[in-house]
């Protein structure tokens, strides 16, 4: 399996493509960061921090990493079929799972990585021009956004891989995707909080707010009594996430296997 990974990062290499997800994860941080400079005189350095943070992730992870992460998966799972190479993959004991699998943890480590390297932009930002002012739980709510992203993509993956043909028309759907995410949360006063637990992303935004709010480093009192409703616990998104990427994985498989044949 190690092997397998490190031969689908290579992959990765090859194309560059992993240097772009490191600079697209140090975008949103110096971006902020350099905006948040003009406040220094008005809001108290460890409100800056807090704010370089909480934007880091609001933006930065929770937007751009799902085209990122598409964008990635499109590569990983249009490298064989475009390269015509299914025949080759026949001539050695690798299964279409266990391609698929690799694939996958592929995915949800270059997932937590990009969050990691936000994360880790954003603590050394924060700390040269503001006051650090890191909780504990910080680290905790950006592993978990990186492994919720990486799940609640799964299934736009899917159609990009069943229905596209070409690396823009993914990129296209997966901003779409992203864009609609933040929308529904905009639109929380008019619509039943059940929405929210059809599109993972905005559950994933819905969650981080909520945990925020509970270590007093967001105030949830801006938000509209029908979103605060529909804010899920750690547990239910645990849940939800496992059982998304679950069936996600099953139907990927079942796409890949039908590929080869």
């Amino acid at each position: 399996m190690l092997s397998l990974i490190k031969c689908e990062f290579l992959k990765l290499k090859r194309k560059k493509i992993i240097y772009i997800i490191i600079l697209s994860a140090i975008l949103f941080p110096s971006a902020t960061a350099l905006l948040l400079l003009s406040r220094r005189a008005s809001d108290s350095p460890a409100q800056l921090y807090d704010e370089l943070y909480i934007n880091s992730i609001g933006t930065g992870i929770q937007f751009l990493l799902p085209i990122v992460i598409s964008i990635l998966a499109t590569i990983l799972f249009f490298t064989e079929r475009d390269n015509d190479t299914f025949k080759a993959l026949r001539t050695i004991p690798v299964t279409s799972r266990q391609l698929v699998l690799t694939k996958i943890t592929v995915l949800f480590l270059s997932s937590t990585l990009f969050a990691l390297v936000t994360h880790l932009l954003s603590l050394v930002l924060g700390s040269i021009f503001f006051s650090y002012n890191e909780s504990p739980e910080y680290i905790l709510i950006t592993i978990a956004n990186g492994i919720f992203i990486a799940c609640g993509t799964l299934p736009l993956i899917i159609l990009n891989v069943t229905f596209s043909r070409t690396y823009v028309f993914s990129i296209l759907m997966t901003v779409f995707y992203t864009v609609l995410s933040f929308f529904l949360v905009a639109l929380s006063p008019f619509l039943p909080k059940t929405v929210f637990r059809f599109v993972p992303i905005t559950s994933t935004t819905l969650w981080t707010a909520g945990v925020l709010g509970k270590i007093g480093k967001l105030g949830l009192e801006m938000y509209e009594a029908n979103l605060r409703a529909a804010i899920p616990s750690t547990l239910n998104i645990s849940i939800y996430m496992a059982l998304i990427g679950t069936v996600s994985i099953i139907i990927i498989v079942k796409l890949y296997e039908r590929w080869e044949s």
